[in-house]
């Protein structure tokens, strides 16, 4: 876009929207000064490549008034991530698509944004003689929960989701699931090497199958799907499967005991390979 040409559009908001684009991580569109409250973001320059590698956009040559100008923590460490594995010789997926940025207009969401942040922002005047209260980061909040004891920690998190609104349950849902990724992913292959021939997958125990696969995820699937205490063969059938799912999903060739057997009925009641 041409910043003369937006200028003679919008005089009095443009510069109010590229200020506010200087705080706005480029992968996901979110406002680094609300995510942390010291993390100010780091230039997106310093990663063109590796975003260049994961997104295919040349962030060099972008408009600076239409665009986020830098990363949150969250991304950098994604292509952080991506450059570790290059190094490797490897490549590196992400399945977190980039946040669609658009020109700056009369509606422009990102301004309304800002503006609304902006008004949050009260200052507290002390009274003569009063000394000015300090303001709670999130550092201050970390080292609190840290210097808890276990049974509180435990209470804490049990009870903290319910006053998170539904934006905020799904940036912890992405970050709990970013904590995980890698260790379902290195898990994959001990679950292979478990079963060496066919009589060992067809005499799976679905219970002992359970036993060190990724404990988060199967919480996660039994808080989600309202399973409880799993004793039963059924819910273990169940949160095998949907484990397996998951795993599958971290890694597209994958294939478990439970998905192995279903292909097999199916093979064994149609008799044909393009049904399974």
């Amino acid at each position: 876009m041409d910043l003369a040409h937006a200028e003679a559009e919008h005089p009095a908001t443009l510069s109010q929207h590229m200020h506010a684009l200087e705080s706005l991580c480029r992968v996901c569109g979110k406002n680094v000064k609300v995510l942390s409250g010291k993390d100010t973001g780091c230039s997106k320059t310093k990663y063109a490549e590796e975003l260049h590698g994961l997104y295919n956009v040349d962030v060099l040559q972008e408009d600076p008034s239409i665009f986020g100008q830098v990363l949150c923590a969250s991304h950098r460490q994604l292509c952080t991530k991506f450059r570790d594995a290059k190094a490797r010789g490897k490549i590196y997926y992400t399945s977190v698509s980039m946040y669609q940025f658009e020109p700056h207009s009369e509606t422009c969401s990102i301004c309304s944004a800002d503006v609304k942040l902006h008004k949050k922002r009260r200052h507290y005047s002390p009274r003569h003689g009063e000394d000015k209260p300090s303001q709670l980061t999130s550092s201050d909040l970390i080292q609190q929960y840290q210097a808890l004891p276990t049974v509180e920690r435990k209470l804490f998190l049990e009870q903290f989701p319910q006053f998170l609104d539904e934006r905020e349950c799904e940036t912890l849902a992405y970050h709990l699931g970013c904590t995980q990724q890698e260790a379902i992913l290195q898990d994959i292959p001990r679950t292979a090497a478990m079963y060496n021939d066919i009589e060992q997958l067809l005499s799976v125990d679905k219970k002992n199958w359970l036993v060190g696969r990724n404990i988060v995820l199967q919480e996660f699937i039994k808080g989600l799907s309202n399973l409880g205490v799993v004793e039963s063969q059924r819910k273990r059938f169940i949160l095998a499967q949907i484990t397996e799912q998951v795993y599958r999903l971290r890694h597209a060739h994958y294939v478990g005991p439970i998905s192995f057997m279903q292909m097999l009925n199916i093979y064994k009641a149609t008799g044909s390979k393009q049904a399974v």
